[in-house]
């Protein structure tokens, strides 16, 4: 059972008064990878009502993997649970409320007969329990799609649906109002549903009798293994009017109405013959217009009837208006009467049966029908003088034709001789001739190369797109757009060959250089360490690009190697500018779409040519990732403009080099390379740097369509896999693209997975984690769950071998896998297997190879001439290293006295000149090397403190503490002279510009804290209490289960409360107050330097919601200031300002950022060169020296704090009192005309054009229960979902603004960057998209609002069974969870013992149980001391048995329970086997109170 942690921590912030006081995000892709966005169908309410327009699917397999409810259409005689052929199955992914009500258009013209009363009968089997809230999920759907007027009322209608494992399917027929069976049959059924018992197998309704023919029946089946055939075939009984008999079955009367009669009901009267007789009976007859055919010509043809669905020679006979014994003269042919078929025609009258065959066409093109739901080529050609062997003669060139078995709905095929047909169109087609809108082609037989795939794809015969074998095999078997069993065949752009076009001059060998490395703990490469001799070209990743197109390299370590890089020889200069996470951030994603807009084109390639110019390199490289791209997380879709965009933006680029290098990346799979018009590209640039690395990852995890084989995405696979490299190959080579421009991707990393099994490291076992969180190993270096350079990989293999388990080279994938501290599982590319990746490419005519990056190869001394890194990096950062071949440097700081004009006169000059001019960078440098010294001595005495040694050193005063921000602080203000500086003194006019740094660094900490625990705390103190009343009318109970809640929410505000004041402080220092490029620089690496530190503290805090996994310690230090958030930021910011004044190498780091160049010091934005020095006044020495915070600084404070607070708080607070809130999913565009229906009740709001709610299932999904003692007879509305407490205040006029827009729109973006599944992880703060958005205060960043999304089917799938099963309530996502079945146990404490051998029962059939139960009201109630085998499928059988009475006499386990045991068991036993065995014990709930319950996993 799931803890409320989000609630109890949101109940103690109410309950006590304030105190004062790399990322795995990216989206790598195999060639066979398609977006979360295909797992389901398209939503019944975009594709309407019509099944001809659903999603298309060649098996139920592709659809197993999509938890929503889905409608589906085929045909009768279609056996979709036939896994070794193929099928035509129309699909829609049915949300609730899907229809609109076109019930009136369909009115029938004819006036329905009088009402009748007509009994309905309800049967079912009873053997595994909890079944009904799954049926009452599909009934309600279907009874929408009846009852809004979305059947035929000319043809009968066959509707199929499914949800999880439950199918069902409805028929009506075509004399059957669908109003009457829509609100009072299948009403009915929901009603009585609710008072089942919970175990029906099966449930089956019928309006049928012994005189009722097929077109006034009505039949609707359920059941609970998901399949197909079981309704398929009550569907033929009801369509010849045969009834199904039941293990059980209740009856109930009700009326209805028919718009047409039945042949039972016809009178005498109405008969031409009267008195006849057929077996001994009279019968009467009617004259038919309708069925009756005259065709008495002069060759003596007979009159004619047409046999209807379960038609007798009786009821022939008497629409004949004939006895029964001229009908049989009339039709005399032996057994007759018992072969009769739907559409046959016979003869009432003497005469030869008429020839009702068609003709062809007078253009030479055969006659065709379209077959209809429930036609076969038995039906088909009894209705048109036919037999089947015609029918199947006819069609042997028809497009898709594979015989009689099988014929798909919708298909068009001929039903005479003569040229095949156009196909019917496909709605989801992509390629060949069933795209929708195709027009007749000339040439009949060049069908297949009608609408070819982009980039000269396979298309498979089903008309989508793709490069892997289920794609591009040709099977065909006769018949054009033809497949064999169990491929998908492939009717254009066939094969997989990698088209060997011309190689280049010279082999290219590319290296990547990232210069971003330094932000990392260890792991460096000067660039002039790069082996300039391994390469031809050298990529310098990145270079920044502004919003408005300015082009800079903001970070100074960077900079200071990009100078370096421009001194290098031999390799080709190429600078990089883009890359993942520029591509997809949330502040930068737009500069690639709009820079390359026709309006602004121009100006990105132009100045991005001026660089490379200016600069002197060889040429650019663009990595855009990915143009038109329809699924980055977090981002809206790509434009299908972008890609023609990119194109057009480098034909400007080219032409501005000229002879310079242009080279873009690209992907390696179809599913994002379509967006490129690549072949078009490859002839404007020179080469393409194709990233066949990262072709899996943990954001493969949850997502059936990443890897192939896998059926959720989570199995370990080598990102540089050998054989889907070729497919990529294959793919862009078959594109257009000549193999000699492809520049092939290496790696000198890997990725890596914490694997499930210590025992299974092959490619079908799995790995942990979800799609955004990694449960792999950080290596110390990269500091990425997920990722490990080949430096760390080498030096486990090296110096830590005993942590190493396996190391071996996989020969499927030619990669290397190794497998370290036991679950540690990681693929990579050595040294030797890259070098045969590279002979391989050079064979097949590839360009080049492309190596992801240089500086992960190994571990580098530092450069020559420097000490060690730590030192080099700050000397980078503070711009004290001269860069090679730029000139030298001297140092005079400490010549430079008081009285120098840069000392004296501040108003005149920036910070900038004043800093440089008194060498401060080289007083800083000199005074950190003292400090080392000092530090790393031993003493014998009390060592100073890092400020006070630096005051020390400068001739200031003595007990300093700048690292200290409470009463027993000291880090005063102090002028130049009152420093020692003179003749024969270590110190100079310099130390005034250093302290003053420090002086502003510790006034900003101080006068936060002042804010933050002064006015923000009454604020909230004054507030509290109307927070509670108004969002929570019942206060929570207090519980130790805050803590989490309270670490998650002081993480996330870092950036927002945090964030805004120091903001706001920074941009009233004069270094960073003007506009210009420089300012904005200085600006953004203080910004970074100050608040990265306490968002990794933050994050750092967060823990385990379990308290007792505190230390006594960490309680003890945290507690004085975690009673509250506010309490929590001021721990924060307190220990920061200690750490950032600790004189370790990483403050100092911090300390050279925030202070180089004079970013903290008095000044003016621009130097005012003035002649006549005389005239100007020596700067104010009595500066402020406040560090309370200012009116304006309180407001930024508690701006910053409000709006987290409030945002954060409130939901929480809903959930704390017992609520559930969540987002409905209602699949609706916002401009939707019927969308005010459904969102009268409760608050809306729009994200991407999609409507969403917020909604709450309060109390019980079905409120009432029976007294009538009527079945049917009883109405009992289901409850509708409610709104919150409180949400009608959420206008923005109040709670700082907050919108219940907010909370829907974050909560949906939540879901959105989580692949569309709940459960993603909060904000993280230390990521730089994330935290640049927290602190814009956007509410609405991914991970700060998460309420769970789903669709009203699901939610109130989960609500129904909660009703009698509270754990499924505390389940987390509760209720938009799949794991929605009942739960009596805790199975996260149960215990596990495995006991496998060769004769244990088989996985697969365990988890058969699992899909037969899963998501089910399903419970078992048994007496203890007694053993059960209570679910079984196969030979696996789940067995429990209660031990020890305890008071008990009972004991219970859901469904819920026994799904939890076996997926566990599933995962972590077997051992790479098949077979799995064991048991173990948990607590469940007993008749009277908790019961000790052991299980067990058996062969039958």
């Amino acid at each position: 059972m799931a803890p409320l942690w989000n609630g109890m921590a949101a109940g103690l912030l109410l309950s006590a008064a304030v105190v004062s006081g790399q990322a795995n995000s990216r989206l790598g892709a195999s060639p066979s990878y398609q977006g979360f966005s295909n797992i389901c169908p398209e939503q019944c309410i975009v594709t309407g009502p019509e099944p001809s327009n659903w999603s298309t699917y060649n098996d139920m397999n592709r659809l197993a993997n999509c938890n929503q409810a889905m409608l589906y259409g085929f045909n009768l005689y279609d056996d979709v649970d036939d896994a070794d052929s193929y099928h035509r199955i129309f699909a829609c992914t049915a949300y609730g409320n899907d229809w609109s009500d076109d019930s009136q258009s369909h009115v029938t013209n004819s006036r329905p007969e009088k009402e009748h009363k007509v009994n309905y009968e309800i049967g079912w089997s009873s053997y595994s329990p909890g079944t009904e809230s799954d049926y009452r999920s599909l009934i309600r759907q279907m009874r929408d799609y009846v009852a809004r007027g979305h059947i035929s009322p000319s043809k009968t209608a066959m509707l199929y649906a499914q949800f999880g494992y439950t199918s069902a399917g409805i028929y009506i027929g075509n004399s059957l109002q669908s109003k009457d069976i829509g609100d009072v049959a299948l009403q009915s059924l929901i009603d009585d549903s609710h008072d089942f018992d919970g175990r029906r197998d099966s449930l089956t309704m019928q309006l049928c009798g012994p005189h009722y023919d097929s077109q006034h029946v009505f039949g609707f089946m359920a059941l609970r293994n998901g399949t197909f055939r079981a309704i398929q075939s009550a569907f033929k009984s009801w369509s010849n009017a045969e009834c199904l008999d039941f293990e059980h079955s209740t009856n109930f009367t009700a009326s209805t109405h028919f718009t047409s009669s039945m042949l039972s009901s016809i009178k005498a009267g109405n008969t031409t013959t009267s008195g006849i007789q057929a077996g001994g009976s009279a019968l009467p007859a009617k004259l038919s217009t309708q069925h009756t055919k005259n065709l008495m010509s002069s060759t003596g043809e007979c009159r004619t009837q047409k046999v209807q669905n379960g038609d007798s020679c009786a009821a022939i006979a008497t629409r004949c208006g004939i006895s029964g014994a001229d009908f049989t003269k009339y039709n005399s042919e032996k057994s007759f009467c018992s072969k009769l078929k739907p559409g046959q025609h016979v003869c009432c009258s003497s005469g030869a049966l008429p020839d009702f065959s068609p003709k062809p066409k007078e253009d030479g093109s055969c006659a065709t029908t379209t077959v209809g739901d429930g036609e076969s080529c038995s039906t088909i050609a009894a209705a048109n003088s036919l037999t089947e062997k015609d029918i199947d003669g006819f069609n042997q060139k028809t497009w898709g034709w594979g015989g009689c078995k099988n014929i798909f709905k919708d298909s068009v095929i001929c039903i005479s001789k003569g040229s095949p047909p156009m196909p019917a169109e496909v709605s989801d087609a992509e390629c060949g001739p069933q795209v929708p809108g195709t027009k007749l082609p000339k040439d009949m037989s060049k069908l297949a190369d009608l609408n070819p795939c982009p980039l000269n794809a396979c298309c498979n015969t089903f008309g989508h797109c793709g490069t892997t074998a289920e794609f591009c095999t040709d099977t065909n078997t006769g018949a054009p757009g033809t497949a064999k069993a169990g491929t998908n065949g492939c009717i254009s752009h066939c094969g997989m060959d990698i088209v060997k076009g011309n190689a280049p001059t010279k082999f290219r060998s590319v290296g990547y250089y990232e210069s971003y490395q330094f932000k990392r703990q260890c792991l460096y490469q000067d660039v002039m360490q790069v082996d300039h001799s391994k390469y031809t070209h050298l990529h310098f990743g990145f270079v920044d690009i502004s919003s408005d197109y300015e082009i800079s390299i903001n970070d100074k370590s960077a900079n200071y190697q990009f100078h370096n890089f421009k001194y290098i020889s031999g390799p080709k200069r190429i600078v990089s500018f883009g890359g993942w996470d520029f591509s997809t951030q949330a502040s930068t994603y737009q500069i690639f779409r709009q820079g390359t807009s026709a309006a602004n084109r121009k100006k990105l390639a132009t100045n991005i040519a001026n660089f490379v110019k200016e600069n002197n390199l060889d040429g650019v490289d663009i990595d855009w990732e990915y143009p038109s791209a329809p699924d980055i997380p977090g981002l809206p879709s790509g434009d299908k403009s972008e890609g023609n965009n990119y194109l057009e933006f480098l034909v400007v680029l080219k032409n501005l080099l000229g002879d310079k290098s242009v080279s873009i990346a690209a992907p390696g799979s179809y599913w994002y390379l379509k967006g490129f018009p690549i072949a078009k590209i490859s002839k404007v640039i020179d080469y393409i740097v194709f990233m066949t690395y990262d072709l899996h990852g943990q954001w493969d995890a949850g997502n059936p369509n990443a890897q192939p084989g896998c059926d959720d995405g989570s199995c370990l696979r080598s990102h540089v896999n050998m054989t889907e490299t070729k497919e990529s190959l294959s793919l862009i080579t078959k594109a257009g693209v000549d193999s000699g421009k492809v520049v092939v991707g290496v790696s000198s990393y890997g990725r890596s997975f914490r694997m499930v099994d210590a025992d299974c490291d092959g490619p079908m076992c799995k790995f942990t984690g979800t799609r955004l969180h990694s449960n792999a190993e950080k290596a110390d270096c990269t500091d990425t769950a997920g990722y490990i350079s080949n430096a760390e990989i080498n030096q486990l293999l090296d110096h830590n071998s005993s942590r190493v388990n396996k190391h071996y080279v996989d020969t499927h994938s030619n990669s290397n896998i190794m497998v370290y501290d036991n679950t540690n599982w990681v693929a990579y590319m050595s040294p030797e297997i890259r070098a045969e990746r590279t002979k391989m490419y050079q064979s097949l005519g590839m360009g080049g190879t492309v190596n992801w990056a240089t500086d992960l190869e190994k571990f580098n001394d530092a450069p020559e001439g420097v000490e060690n890194w730590p030192g080099m990096i700050l000397q980078m950062k503070s711009g004290t290293i001269t860069p090679r071949g730029a000139g030298s440097r001297s140092g005079n700081w400490t010549k430079i006295g008081c009285d120098n004009e840069y000392s004296r006169e501040t108003p005149y000059w920036s910070p900038m000149t004043r800093w440089r001019q008194l060498d401060a960078a080289g007083a800083w440098s000199d005074l950190i090397a003292d400090w080392k010294n000092y530090r790393d001595k031993d003493h014998t005495g009390d060592k100073l403190s890092f400020s006070a040694q630096i005051s020390y050193l400068l001739g200031g005063p003595d007990n300093v503490k700048c690292g200290q921000i409470d009463g027993d602080s000291n880090c005063p203000l102090i002028s130049c002279k009152l420093f020692n500086i003179g003749n024969g003194t270590k110190s100079g006019a310099a130390a005034e510009l250093i302290w003053d740094s420090f002086f502003k660094i510790h006034q900003m900490y101080a006068k936060f804290k002042s804010a933050l625990v002064t006015d923000a705390a009454l604020v909230i103190d004054n507030t509290l209490p109307h927070l509670e009343n108004t969002f929570a009318p019942v206060p929570p109970p207090e519980d130790n289960a805050w803590l989490d809640m309270v670490l998650d929410f002081v993480s996330m505000g870092v950036p927002m409360v945090g964030g805004k004041f120091i903001d706001d402080f920074l941009k009233m220092i004069p270094a960073m107050t003007t506009k210009s490029d420089i300012s904005l620089d200085h600006y953004k690496e203080v910004l970074s330097a100050i608040l990265d530190s306490p968002a990794t503290i933050a994050t750092n805090l967060k823990g385990t919601s379990d308290p007792n996994d505190w230390t006594p310690e960490k309680q003890a230090e945290f507690s004085k200031y975690m009673g509250q958030s506010l309490q929590g930021w001021n721990y924060i910011f307190t220990k920061d300002l200690e750490n950032l004044f600790d004189g370790t190498d990483k403050s100092i780091e911090r300390l050279t950022i925030m202070i180089s160049d004079g970013r903290m010091i008095d000044g003016i934005p621009k130097d005012i060169p003035y002649p006549d020095k005389t005239k100007r006044k020596d700067k104010d020495d009595d500066d402020n020296k406040k560090t309370e915070a200012t009116d304006s600084e309180k407001k930024s404070v508690e701006d910053g704090f409000l709006t987290a607070f409030w945002a954060y708080s409130i939901p929480a607070v809903w959930q704390a009192s017992g609520h559930h809130p969540f987002i409905i999913d209602t699949g609706r565009s916002c401009d939707d005309k019927d969308g005010d229906k459904y969102t009268k009740d409760l608050k809306s709001a729009c994200y991407e054009n999609r409507l969403y709610q917020l909604a709450d299932p309060d109390g019980r999904s079905h409120p009432c229960d029976y007294d009538c003692g009527i079945t049917g007879g009883c109405k009992c509305d289901d409850s509708a979902f409610s709104s919150l407490k409180g949400v009608e205040e959420l206008d923005g006029k109040a709670w700082s603004g907050l919108k219940v827009e907010d909370i829907i729109i974050g909560s949906v973006r939540t879901y959105k960057q989580n692949g569309n599944e709940n459960g993603g992880g909060t904000a993280d703060p230390t990521d730089s998209g994330t935290f640049e958005a927290l602190k814009q205060m956007d509410i609405t960043t991914p991970g700060f609002m998460r309420l769970p999304v789903c669709s009203e089917t699901l939610a109130r799938t989960s609500w129904e069974n909660a009703d009698k099963t509270e754990a499924t309530r505390n389940k987390d996502g509760f209720p938009c969870n799949n794991d929605n079945g009942r739960s009596y146990c805790t199975t996260s404490e149960s215990t596990y013992i495995e006991e496998t051998t060769s004769g244990s029962p088989l996985i697969d059939d365990c988890l058969v149980i699992v899909k037969n139960i899963e998501g089910t009201t399903g419970s078992w109630n048994k007496l203890i001391e007694i053993q059960y085998g209570i679910a079984h499928f196969g030979t696996c059988t789940f067995g429990i048995e209660g031990k020890g009475r305890h008071g008990n006499s009972n004991v219970y386990i859901g469904a819920q329970d026994i799904v939890d045991i076996i997926r566990y068991t599933s995962k972590h036993w077997g051992h790479g086997t098949d077979k799995m065995q064991g048991k173990g014990v948990m607590q469940c709930n007993g008749n009277i109170k908790q019961q000790e319950l052991h299980w067990a996993i058996y062969k039958k």
